[in-house]
Order: C-alpha cells, then structure tokens, then sequence
C-alpha cells in the first residue's frame, strides 16, 4: 500500500488525493485538479466582471488578464 505523508498537518495517509484532515492535495493528480479548479475560479469571475463592465479599457485589460492565466 502506498503511503504518502500531508505536507501542511503531517498526517500519513494511505491512497488519499486529498487529506481528510486538513483538505490538503496529496497527489500529483490531486494538485492538478486543485490547480485546474483555481484556474476556472478565476476564469469565472473575470467572465461576470467582464458581463457587468461597460469601460472599454476596463474590458480589453479583463480578456488580457484572462488569456494570461490560460497561458500557464
């Protein structure tokens, strides 16, 4: 059985992705889909920014920052 130790709290865990005592992403795979869902997190409010904003300038700098977290 693969073991693997939470960074932030210590516990030892067994086959997690996740912590179940601090929540922390264990896996590679679970680092991954923490990273991806950060990335849609940001990609959805910068898109209900850009709904309620009418400031041309405001808008073209919103769809740069937007473009800028997708490059990563």
């Amino acid at each position: 059985m693969e073991k693997n130790r939470c960074e932030k709290c210590g516990k030892i865990l067994e086959n997690s992705n996740f912590c179940p005592e601090c929540g922390n992403a264990i896996s590679e795979i679970a680092q991954t889909l923490k990273q991806e869902n950060e990335i849609n997190v940001k990609l959805e409010t910068i898109r209900d920014m850009i709904a309620l904003t009418k400031d041309v300038e405001t808008l073209r700098m919103l769809k740069a920052y937007a473009k800028n977290i997708l490059k990563k």
